[in-house]
């Protein structure tokens, strides 16, 4: 079904963005001069297409029939052209693929989405793409044996590119929704014998359907049904691929949600709703994807916030971790001052979330985009967490003993700390007011809109907080309230008024030979992907030294003694490095 009538250049297809390279879009007697055209990168990403391997999920072709289908000579010719294969494996139904992926024969009940529709996606060419089902028994049959095949393969061919499990989703709300995330009548039959399972396993301590007894236990469950089939797949593709598995990583794809399904079946494309997903992707440390968007809509503006967020930098630090960032390096990353941690399934469905709070409001306001909103549940002591010198924020409901020992070390070591103590348990708050009591800790307790209590230890800074008390407030005064706590950290950092529409984004560099008088150096990029003229003014302070002005388009640049004036046409965009110094 054609609901657009412009037809992409058949380059634009097999590179849908972001170095992402679809190798079944064209002949492989032109693979090594397509991928010559990849340039600024040592990385290309290669999905998997499992369906164009197999028709029916029972054999498989691995270049005994369609060249196409032959990865080890794409790895080849890739390596040849100075450049790395990493190999990504859907583990849900992924938009920018026939089907969701699933071979023809197991493509039988459409993926049906909380509402009760269909998941519809438009794809770059126009057409209407139907995603089905992977709660299905016989598709996760079929796809154990294709990871078996491909293992197989693999080993055969002396492959040893590392591959990622990937779960395909997209941003709702300023949450990530994945595709798995399905109620079709698969589903329910799937979540029935999950819960029949759960009730024997607890036989004789609840009775009949005693598992369920809200709306809201049911909403609970079924997300741990799907976060136990994902898994189930993940775990598969780790155990059969163990030589090349990394990890898993989601990914949102611009464009496919079912609000924008809507739009662009009209024709429209809502680039600064795009722009701003993938600002709140980042934070959350999930990978944007505009494989979906048309290349003509990637262009001015758009185009330089996916550049410079998600192709510059952002991809490497999320697929070579460690490598991209070692210390020295004069590679720009992201600029983080603040860790927030929630656990994505409760926030939902209860309140007193960072943002309910009105935390991220503030931090989006006065410091940008200079935050990671970090899912709880994937929680895991490094030593980066006391060395990187940002605070750290973390709500009393989600206490563990692991979250709680390191809350802890981090404030021992020196470490900068905010706790949420509402919703936290009897336990953990005996256990934290016994902490302060066993080492004689002062607490000062502060009455600013609500009651803060104070605790230093060495370099060490814990502020605790009633996020209950808070909200109850308005949003002004909460946001106020998060001011005074902020100043106290006395974070470096450069405030300015950043007018309605205009997004930033922050990043950071060590010092090169050149640059020793510098701690460090820092670019600050605008976009306006408004129709409107929009003026800025950046103070010129203390400890922050212009360096250049660069990569200006639509803008005129003023640079007075105290301050720098951006004025910004539709479209324009502009970056300023700034060295820094105590």
């Amino acid at each position: 079904m054609s609901l657009t009538t412009p037809v992409p250049r058949d380059d634009d297809a097999v590179f849908p963005g972001e170095n992402w390279f679809f190798y079944w879009k064209t002949s492989s007697s032109l693979w090594e001069s397509k991928l010559k055209q990849i340039s600024g990168t040592s990385r290309v990403i290669v999905p998997i297409n499992w369906s164009f391997h197999s028709d029916t999920g029972e054999k498989f072709d691995f270049a005994e029939q369609k060249p196409e289908t032959n990865l080890a000579k794409l790895v080849e010719i890739t390596r040849s052209l100075g450049k790395e294969v990493v190999f990504f494996l859907p583990v849900t139904p992924a938009p920018f693929l026939v089907n969701g992926g699933l071979p023809h024969l197991l493509a039988r009940t459409n993926s049906v989405d909380r509402n009760g529709l269909v998941f519809n996606i438009i794809t770059p060419e126009g057409n209407l793409n139907r995603l089905f089902t992977f709660f299905d028994p016989r598709v996760y049959q079929a796809f154990s044996r294709f990871v078996h095949a491909l293992n197989e393969y693999f080993a055969k061919e002396g492959i040893a590119n590392d591959l990622w499990a990937i779960e395909c989703g997209y941003m709702e709300d300023g949450y990530f929704r994945s595709f798995l995330d399905d109620r079709s009548k698969i589903f329910d039959q799937a979540f029935g014998r999950f819960i029949q399972a759960k009730t024997s396993e607890i036989k004789g301590t609840i009775e009949g359907d005693g598992l369920i007894k809200s709306p809201e236990d049911e909403a609970w469950l079924a997300e741990e049904f799907v976060e136990t089939i994902r898994d189930l797949y993940v775990n598969t593709i780790s155990e059969m691929l163990s030589a090349n598995f990394e990890g898993s990583q989601q990914i949102a794809f611009l464009g496919c949600s079912p609000e924008d399904t809507f739009e662009r079946m009209n024709d429209i494309e809502n680039l600064r709703k795009y722009g701003h997903e993938i600002f709140h992707s980042v934070t959350q440390k999930i990978i944007p994807s505009s494989s979906l968007i048309p290349y003509k809509h990637k262009t001015g503006v758009f185009g330089r916030e996916i550049e410079d967020m998600i192709t510059t930098g952002f991809l490497d630090m999320r697929l070579l971790p460690g490598s991209a960032w070692e210390e020295g390096s004069i590679t720009f990353s992201p600029l983080c001052f603040f860790e927030l941690y929630e656990s994505r399934k409760e926030v939902r469905d209860q309140g007193n979330s960072w943002r309910d709070l009105g935390l991220v409001d503030y931090l989006q306001g006065k410091y940008g985009f200079t935050y990671y909103l970090n899912d709880v549940r994937d929680f895991k002591w490094d030593e980066d967490l006391i060395e990187n010198g940002r605070v750290h924020i973390f709500h009393g409901r989600d206490m563990n003993k692991n979250l709680y020992n390191s809350m802890l070390k981090i404030f021992m070591t020196g470490g900068r700390v905010i706790l949420d103590r509402s919703d936290m348990s009897d336990e953990y708050l005996k256990k934290i007011e016994s902490f302060f009591l066993e080492n004689s800790l002062k607490v000062e307790k502060i009455n600013y809109l609500i009651h803060v209590h104070n605790i230093v230890l060495g370099e060490g800074r814990l502020l605790v907080i009633d996020g209950n008390s808070l909200v109850e407030h308005d949003i002004k005064k909460r946001l106020d309230f998060w001011g005074v706590m902020m100043a106290t950290f006395e974070i470096a950092h450069l405030s300015f008024f950043l007018p309605e529409g205009i997004e930033s984004v922050w990043k950071t560099r060590s010092t090169s030979s050149t640059e020793l008088n510098f701690e460090e150096v820092r670019r600050v990029s605008f976009y306006n992907p408004t129709s409107y003229k929009k003026k800025l003014h950046i103070p010129l302070v203390r400890s922050f030294a212009l360096l250049k002005v660069m990569d200006e388009s639509n803008v005129k640049v003023k640079n007075w003694s105290q301050e720098v004036e951006i004025e910004m046409m539709p479209e324009g965009s502009i970056s300023l490095d700034f060295g820094v110094y105590s």
